[in-house]
């Protein structure tokens, strides 16, 4: 089971939950995003994870703000700009559904995205619509790298989504997950394993699931001491209950 899939462990990038919730409602969101309350956090509550990460030599390249949707955030530019100040050398970047865009926003911005290297765009096609179709989403992606030209823009079409479930009784999985490296740190200190196990708190219907299910997060509150095994490690207990391994693709679809 562990073979080639025991050599990603690296901990190359750090999203961070900046945001819970979202202005889309996607059904198969990894993060439950739908279900979360409307919760924002500063980059204050995330730095002393970060830094202990980084005395302790835990090696990690870049960091990402991610959600939820982070142009909810309440003061994201101040958010990407204290990152980028206690982390000069690291690369920042943001994950986005891209529904705040308009000539006018972009233009408004674009001074604040200074410290941002990277953008990933996520193409949902209900946002495409209320944009006004697929040319003008491609005419506004443009526009953000007129204005922000440091800034490199990625554009991932999510047309179709990985469909996933967590069911009662365990089974092997025989695939490797393609989230299973997805390290998404709370500001609590708790880091998920996936995408999917930073979320399982706000879905009821999961809990007695993520109740059985010890090792899809980490607490930095007890020190580093067993962070890098535990990110060696795969499949870990909730990949037995997750059909998020499957890779299943299905047309996108609202909650």
């Amino acid at each position: 089971m562990r073979g080639a899939w025991a050599t990603r462990h690296s901990l190359t990038t750090i999203n961070l939950l900046a945001v819970e919730h979202c202005n889309n409602s996607c059904r198969f969101c990894s993060t439950s995003s739908p279900f979360a309350g409307k919760q924002t956090y500063s980059a204050d509550a995330f730095l002393p994870w970060l830094e202990l990460l980084t005395r302790e030599g835990i090696e990690f390249s870049s960091i990402a703000i991610t959600g939820g949707e982070p142009f909810l955030h309440r003061d994201l530019f101040g958010f990407i700009s204290k990152l980028n100040e206690h982390f000069p050398h690291k690369q920042i970047g943001l994950t986005t559904n891209f529904s705040w865009a308009s000539e006018s926003r972009i233009k408004q911005v674009a001074p604040d995205l200074k410290s941002l290297d990277r953008m990933l765009i996520s193409k949902y096609p209900n946002v495409v619509t209320k944009l006004g179709g697929e040319e003008r989403f491609n005419s506004l992606v443009k526009l953000v790298r007129e204005f922000s030209p440091h800034l490199k823009v990625a554009v991932a079409d999510a047309e179709y989504m990985i469909a996933w479930e967590l069911h009662p009784n365990a089974r092997e999985p025989k695939a490797f997950c393609c989230t299973s490296d997805c390290y998404v740190l709370r500001p609590n200190g708790r880091i998920s394993h996936c995408s999917v196990g930073v979320g399982l708190e706000t879905r009821p219907e999961f809990l007695q699931i993520a109740a059985k299910c010890k090792e899809m997060l980490y607490d930095l509150n007890n020190g580093v001491a067993g962070l890098l095994s535990w990110s060696r490690k795969y499949p870990f207990d909730l990949c037995s209950y997750c059909t998020l391994w499957q890779g299943v693709h299905v047309a996108w679809q609202k909650t």
